[in-house]
């Protein structure tokens, strides 16, 4: 039987790669790029958080299983719907402060600076039960008035209302919502059966003015600098921060003082202590600020809290790729890995084609993952026919937001926003 000439072609078209591989080199690293430099081996076992009683710490660390066997999924994305190939980093807003305070200073009475009507006062013991208070032992001063849970003026809540809203809080905790039509006059908070310690949490859901933190970099190499810059908004116009401090806290409790700078737009900015993130990998450094300003005669308080994530370079992308085409017409896109020790690593990336318009469209997404030894080793991303061979889009290619992880610690090792253009 004769086959028709248009169906050689394209036998052999689909055929012919699979014969071998075109051999590709990422794409140089872009401004934003986390990039390893020099590699070292991950450590052995992530720090506990000291959150955790010390009593119900093993003395030995548990033995983790990590899955051995490839796992390889990908899946169409609509190429119409744009997306991001550098993630934007999280700001948080605040329009709240924190305040630790004793017992002798909440029976003689704490002052809590507002800046708008209609402020939400909680009030939770520092050592859970003990200090356990009720509404009715609770009061608020605003001006000549004396608010309570008996009165007007306020409404309180405690620890089983708080509960049945949603709103996890300590045992023996209160909450005080201060009617908007006292304005904004500075309450001063009371409790002559205090006992112990006790946190103050202060939030304003109706102010204008709040603080947020941005970080230079969502995630960090053991090395690579941090910082934290601090901007107060009020009412669209940035405000400038008066005092200022702030701590970075790693995944097991160790904290290092953060020392800030007031810039010339306002705002402030803090490094994270150089050294202080190489300790471990898989979890997140929390960086707490807080400050005190003068806006329109008033003291605003706020603090913030943000996160990122560090990781020990244990193994990066080596610069090196081949693309092929199975024999159903599928994409194949192997990447070198160096590693400095063995565990589990996984990459991910987009795939990009170019359209009728000439322009390139996200068309689909494809994760591997696999336990590689150390040394040099592969993972390879594989785009299924029915992904690669969309109607109205063709090559050149490109794959976009490439990411490299060690699954068996959740560290992000190798991002690049455009690691690879061919027109296999």
């Amino acid at each position: 039987m004769k086959l028709p000439s248009s169906l050689i072609v394209l036998v052999l078209a689909l055929a012919a790669p699979a014969l071998g591989a075109t051999e590709l080199a990422l794409d140089p690293p872009a401004t934003g790029d986390l990039v390893p430099g020099t590699l070292r081996p991950a450590p052995s076992a992530i720090p506990r958080t000291l959150s955790v009683a010390p009593s119900a710490i093993p003395a030995q660390p548990q033995p983790t299983t990590v899955e051995h066997r490839p796992v390889q999924v990908d899946w169409a994305l609509n190429p119409r719907v744009p997306l991001q190939t550098t993630p934007q980093t999280f700001v948080p807003r605040s329009r709240e402060y924190w305040m630790d305070v004793t017992q002798s200073e909440l029976q003689r009475g704490v002052p809590l600076p507002v800046s708008a009507p209609g402020a939400v006062i909680r009030l939770n013991p520092a050592a859970g039960r003990y200090g356990a208070l009720r509404p009715a032992q609770v009061s608020l001063q605003v001006g000549a008035r004396t608010l309570n849970a008996a009165g007007p003026g306020v409404a309180t809540a405690d620890t089983r209302a708080l509960a049945a809203a949603g709103i996890s809080a300590p045992p023996g905790s209160v909450m005080l919502h201060l009617d908007p039509t006292l304005g904004s006059t500075t309450p001063t908070l009371r409790a002559p059966a205090a006992h112990g310690r006790y946190v103050v949490h202060v939030f304003e859901p109706q102010s204008h003015t709040e603080l947020s933190a941005r970080l230079a970099h969502g995630s960090v190499l053991a090395g690579q600098a941090q910082t934290v810059r601090l901007n107060l908004d009020a009412a669209g116009t940035i405000a400038p921060i008066g005092s200022v401090g702030g701590f970075v806290m790693a995944p097991d409790g160790q904290t290092r003082t953060l020392h800030f700078t007031h810039e010339a737009d306002g705002s402030v900015r803090a490094t994270v202590p150089t050294g202080f993130t190489d300790t471990t990998g898989g979890a997140l450094w929390e960086v707490h600020s807080f400050t005190s300003s003068v806006i329109r005669g008033r003291t605003v308080l706020r603090d913030v809290t943000t996160v990122f994530a560090s990781a020990v370079p244990n193994a990066r992308l080596a610069g090196d790729a081949d693309v092929q085409h199975d024999a159903r017409g599928g994409l194949d896109v192997r990447f070198g890995v160096l590693a400095e020790n063995a565990s589990r690593y996984a990459l991910g990336a987009t795939l990009w084609a170019t359209g009728a318009d000439g322009r390139l469209h996200p068309i689909g997404y494809a994760q591997s993952a696999d336990w590689l030894d150390a040394g040099h080793g592969a993972l390879v991303l594989h785009f299924d026919a029915a992904v690669v061979r969309r109607a109205g889009f063709g090559p050149p290619y490109a794959l976009r937001d490439l990411r490299l992880q060690d699954q068996a610690t959740m560290s992000l090792l190798e991002r690049r926003a455009d690691a690879l253009t061919f027109a296999f």
